[in-house]
């Protein structure tokens, strides 16, 4: 089996798009079409319909419209909206936006005792930005009416049509919140000052560094899309650098567009996998070969620091915590990414004397194993043995 073909048309990666087009297959047919039949549509916004439980999950108080929203994920649960916004729409309501909280609930004062009011929620936030590039709009959705009463009203559990294309952006929302929480807890969001610019329906799956935004395809795609957000963690992140040209996966081509092209698919693993998975792997990345395997790379694929496929799996034996072959390493990603954060690279062999100096020589004599075993280094002598895992641990546990 080969690889499907991953254009990236750029020249440095503070410059022009980095494409991905190929990287999850074709947008889904009519997609825009059956978007735009789902909304009524307002200057500059789609607005569509929010479904409603009255689970009485909030206690309203006077004059107030409380509840929840609710987004479904790819597995079919249901979790808090977090960081989505709301507001009322009615007789004086007031235009500005509130947070949800943690837990999804919100409880927002009317104007008056009394009126017909619906609450508008919208997924935008410090973070992200969603737009439809067809349309040039944003996305909004929009609840039942709500007769508010001197004890106030219960707008119940608001969640987007199950099953419509709009509840999408919903399942998408939860990657995005799921990936900025590793990167909260992992590492840090301080170079994250604006909001990215999210365009979707797109016709390819594609980050612009001069835009600030990605183009994606199809929302459900975890891991693309997640390694279309890893390009924009590492240029805001990072000071790496890219190149052009066309690529395949299991080909070798420039060691900076290796980089880039790996680096995106390693944070899209580490967000998403477990460190102890034997056989991390993505699901709808490169579908021609898929499932895209991690931790056993195919003996096929193009060998050395040219290879993204190679880059993602090194970097990924470096903090994962399955041992295989030479690899018996892992350290922190807190520490990788501190070794990499604001630092100037555009390849493996760069980005791996900035990770190796901040180690201990047995660290780095067992962060070279798993390197090897990637081929991201040249092979040790047959007389020389890799170093158990207890020898390579930090802050005196094993990881």
């Amino acid at each position: 089996m080969r690889f499907i073909a991953l254009l990236l048309l750029v020249a440095p990666l503070s410059a022009q798009s980095i494409n991905d087009s190929d990287l999850g297959g074709r947008a889904p047919r009519n997609q825009s079409r059956t978007l735009a039949a789902e909304a009524r549509r307002e200057p500059g916004t789609l607005i569509f319909s929010l479904g409603a439980r009255s689970l009485k999950t909030t206690q309203s108080a006077s004059g107030s419209v409380s509840g929840s929203v609710v987004l479904r994920g790819l597995d079919g649960a249901g979790k808090p909206a977090r960081l989505a916004r709301v507001k009322l729409v009615g007789p004086g309501a007031s235009d500005a936006w509130t947070a949800l909280g943690d837990d999804g609930k919100f409880s927002l004062p009317a104007a008056g005792p009394s009126g017909i009011y619906r609450v508008r929620v919208s997924f935008d936030n410090p973070y992200w930005a969603f737009h439809n590039p067809n349309s040039d709009a944003s996305y909004e959705w929009e609840g039942p009416e709500l007769a508010l009463t001197a004890n106030g009203a219960d707008a119940g559990e608001l969640s987007p049509a199950e099953g419509s294309d709009n509840a999408k952006l919903g399942v998408l929302h939860l990657t995005y919140l799921q990936a900025l929480d590793f990167l909260k807890r992992e590492a840090d969001v301080d170079w994250w000052t604006s909001p990215l610019t999210i365009n979707w329906p797109s016709s390819g799956d594609f980050y612009s560094p001069g835009a600030w935004s990605l183009d994606l395809t199809d929302p459900t795609h975890w891991d693309v899309v997640t390694h279309e957000l890893g390009h924009a963690v590492q240029a805001g992140a990072m000071n790496a650098r890219s190149a052009g040209g066309s690529h395949k996966i299991d080909e070798c081509y420039s060691p900076e567009l290796a980089w880039s092209e790996g680096w995106a698919s390693f944070f899209a693993v580490a967000v998403h996998a477990r460190l102890d998975d034997a056989d991390a792997k993505f699901q709808y990345m490169v579908p021609r070969r898929a499932p895209i395997r991690v931790e056993n790379v195919p003996d096929d694929v193009c060998k050395g620091e040219a290879s993204e496929w190679r880059v993602t799996a090194g970097l990924w034996d470096l903090i994962d915590t399955h041992d295989d072959g030479l690899d018996h390493f892992a350290m922190p990603f807190n520490q990788l990414w501190k070794s990499l954060r604001g630092q100037s690279m555009g390849s493996m062999t760069e980005a791996w004397s900035l990770i190796a100096k901040d180690l201990a020589p047995a660290q780095r004599r067992g962060a070279e194993d798993a390197l090897i075993q990637n081929t991201l280094l040249p092979a040790r002598s047959p007389l020389a043995v890799s170093l158990p895992r207890a020898a390579v641990e930090f802050d005196g546990k094993p990881r």
